[in-house]
């Protein structure tokens, strides 16, 4: 916008099309605007690729006679604490040989749960706390003189509610699949 004089002579400018935004960041707390929205949007592709991850290895045990296709059949297998406990067949997995659907369920239960592994480039607090718990664990297992995470967890009562390391589920993946090897080609 020009400015004119009284002889409608352009004088100055007043405005030269720039805008003013507002600040991105909230004046009392300091923290992004848009920070409720992003962590939301965060907590949806997390829970979504852990949901599309499960689907991949469900398809994939379902392929290769792991699992049954009836669907009934399947979640009977998922729910049976008594003969399909994922933690006593990863103990037994190591030392004898498991019917296919035995198997099956060790797998989907090592990939349900495996493990804690950060991407973070920077150290915090809390990952400290984690890498000393999984440290402490590791030095349970040692103590217990037990393989494997499964057959450490098979011999105790409070099972979850642990930090564990992504490395523990990948060694006993390896341990259990070299010795049901020996059974299944």
């Amino acid at each position: 916008m020009i400015e004119h004089d009284d002889a409608q002579e352009p004088s100055g400018i007043i405005a030269c099309g720039t805008r003013i935004f507002q600040e991105a960041v909230d004046a009392k707390t300091k923290t992004p605007k848009n920070k409720a929205r992003r962590d939301a949007r965060s907590a949806r592709k997390l829970v979504s690729r852990r949901k599309m991850r499960r689907d991949n290895i469900l398809n994939l045990l379902l392929q290769n006679n792991l699992l049954p296709k009836d669907a009934i059949e399947r979640e009977n297998i998922f729910t049976d604490n008594k003969s399909f406990d994922p933690y006593q067949l990863r103990k037994r997995a190591l030392d004898e040989k498991l019917t296919p659907y035995e198997l099956g369920r060790v797998l989907y239960h090592l990939c349900q749960r495996r493990g804690f592994q950060s991407n973070r480039k920077t150290k915090s607090k809390e990952d400290g706390d984690v890498i000393t718990a999984i440290t402490s664990l590791r030095q349970k297992m040692i103590d217990s003189k037990s393989r494997t995470l499964g057959e450490y967890l098979a011999n105790q009562s409070i099972k979850r509610n642990r930090y564990t390391d992504r490395a523990m589920y990948q060694e006993e993946f390896e341990q259990i699949w070299q010795s049901q090897q020996k059974h299944y080609s």
